[in-house]
Formats: C-alpha cells, structure tokens, sequence
C-alpha cells in the first residue's frame, strides 16, 4: 500500500522537519496559494496543476482534486 500527504497550503508547509521526514518514506504532494513562499526543500513537491483558490469556493474542491 502506498500512502501521500496531499498538503494544502498558502505558502511553505508547517512543521517542516517533520514534512522532510515524512517525505523520505511517503511521497509528498503540495498545492500552494502562492508558490513563489514555499521553500526550495519542498519546491520538488509542488504539483503542476495549481488553481486560483478562494475561500469557501469550490476552487479548493478543485485543488483538492488536483492533488489527488
């Protein structure tokens, strides 16, 4: 079985040393609003398909989506 960690974010990730331990046994995926905050350790996670996202909108269904 294999198991991610679709992350949803407005900039870089929370926790990130724990992030960077997950990453070395999980794989990683990461949508955020705004990109150009994440940091370049997880910049390698950041998915191709990135959408507008508005609060309450189904923009973050979509997202959401996306990760998947």
């Amino acid at each position: 079985m294999k198991i991610a960690f679709l992350i949803l974010t407005y900039g870089n990730v929370l926790f990130p040393n724990k992030i960077i331990k997950l990453s070395e046994k999980y794989n990683i995926y990461i949508h955020p609003k705004y990109p150009s905050e994440v940091s370049d350790d997880f910049k390698k996670y950041i998915i191709n398909d990135i959408v507008d996202t508005q609060w309450g909108d189904i923009s973050l269904v979509t997202a959401t989506l996306n990760l998947l």
